[in-house]
């Protein structure tokens, strides 16, 4: 025990002792007083064997309920595994009228204690976990003055834990011995348990799930313990965020002095950052190692290597392009939305590069170009500069041909009967002459 925590017992023991003060009382030596008061005599200085002490643990407990369950089941299994320990010399409890509950076990030595405190550990978080709270103060230490009877302890310990091969421990006088035995477990608590109740081992990063701690059960650094709230396991004695964390706490670690058991990089308590968000839908960031869940990548959303994106899958990522003007092949099914088709040149293909239009516009363009069949008075019948002409004539209406607009004039009469100037080639069609007064001139 540290000086300060002695010289804090100390005081509190100061003044009236009662009942409730007499479990507070700590050292090597405490340890003698109470085993007195469940039976134990300390016998004469003569007797005391001074350069062979025995280690004990002290616990203390602040129940809510009544100490009878906590009674029945230690009476129900946990007395037979400790009997069975070893190095196993005793174990008492200790109650009072305000609801303190003391534990005191007795082991030949502090190395056969910590081969017990795991298995116990489990033992208590599995059997004890709803009944029996973290304790409020744990003491150990070497005891030098101690004694027994052996007539008030005789057939305490079952018999089939009892020790019967093997050399004796050395042990108080009428204590029984026994032959390590593995502690019974209730329901196996899975490996993977972090919750509340849940056992966990102290001195390790985030045993338990956020707002827990690893609350030890015993004083062995990095003993065994069990995940509960910090309030629970050291009500008013943990720094809230701001305070420094204890000088043994790391940066950017876990820290049991903290109320948020997280110590940030200014060494000072703080609640632990939020897990990265990985999953899908995430934000990330293009070109960084691992930045999504397993199955999935990061989507980049503005196409520069190194810039933001949302974790998807590679298939919601690389979804091909099935929207209307999207490239497609023709005969492939989904190679366009719903109520669009591939289609080339005017008209949905069986096979072949087309690109995907609405069913409605996949039609052959109109033919507006010069020569192309018209109708006359329709707006856009014939392109720019282009009229629609019948019979070298612009038409209004009807059936006709784009044509230039100086190209759309009546042919010159070249038949019978038609007006000619004589001399003149082509005035006449083939067979005919161009005839004034009966007779064939030569111009006129």
């Amino acid at each position: 025990m540290d000086a300060q925590r002695f010289d804090n017992l100390a005081k509190s023991l100061a003044g009236r002792l009662t009942r409730r003060n007499a479990l507070r009382r700590a050292g090597a030596t405490a340890s003698a007083t109470l085993l007195a008061s469940a039976g134990v005599h300390t016998a004469p200085a003569a007797a005391q064997r001074r350069d062979e002490p025995v280690y004990t643990v002290i616990r203390r407990y602040t129940l809510d309920n009544s100490t009878d369950a906590v009674r029945a089941a230690l009476q129900r299994g946990y007395i037979e595994a400790a009997c069975g320990a070893s190095g196993f010399i005793a174990y008492f409890t200790v109650e009072d009228e305000d609801g303190d509950f003391a534990t005191v076990a007795v082991f030949r030595s502090q190395e056969d204690f910590e081969k017990f405190a795991s298995a116990e550990a489990n033992w208590i978080a599995r059997n004890l976990g709803d009944l029996l709270p973290a304790p409020d103060e744990a003491l150990s230490g070497d005891t030098y003055v101690y004694a027994g009877a052996a007539q008030t302890f005789r057939n305490t310990c079952p018999a089939e834990s009892q020790q019967t091969t093997g050399s004796a421990p050395t042990t108080a006088p009428g204590a029984p011995t026994a032959t390590a035995v593995a502690l019974p477990t209730a329901t196996p608590t899975p490996e993977s348990c972090t919750g509340q109740g849940c056992v966990c081992s102290t001195g390790t990063r985030r045993p338990c799930d956020r707002g827990l701690i690893c609350c030890p059960t015993t004083d062995v650094p990095g003993g065994p313990g069990v995940c509960q709230t910090r309030e629970v396991c050291h009500p008013n004695q943990c720094v809230e965020n701001g305070g420094a964390c204890d000088p043994t706490c790391g940066a950017d670690d876990a820290c049991p002095s903290c109320c948020s058991n997280y110590c940030n990089d200014s060494g000072q308590c703080a609640d632990a950052p939020a897990p990265p968000c990985t999953a899908e839908g995430c934000d990330c960031t293009t070109g960084t190692q691992s930045p999504c869940d397993a199955g999935l990548i990061c989507c980049g959303t503005t196409g520069t290597p190194g810039g933001p994106g949302t974790c998807q899958t590679e298939a919601q990522c690389n979804a091909p392009c099935t929207g209307e003007g999207c490239a497609c092949t023709g005969g492939v099914q989904g190679n366009c939305d719903a109520g669009l088709v591939c289609c080339q040149n005017g008209e949905p293909i069986p096979g072949g590069a087309g690109t995907c239009v609405a069913e409605a516009e996949c039609s052959p363009a109109p033919c507006t170009s010069q020569g192309c069949d018209c109708n006359g008075g329709v707006l856009g019948a014939c392109d720019s500069g282009l009229i629609c002409c019948q019979d070298g004539v612009a038409i209004p209406g009807g059936a006709g041909t784009c044509q230039p607009e100086d190209q759309c004039a009546p042919p010159p009469c070249t038949g019978e009967g038609c007006a000619c100037t004589g001399g003149v080639q082509g005035n006449c069609d083939a067979g005919l002459v161009c005839c004034q007064n009966g007779q064939v001139v030569p111009g006129g």
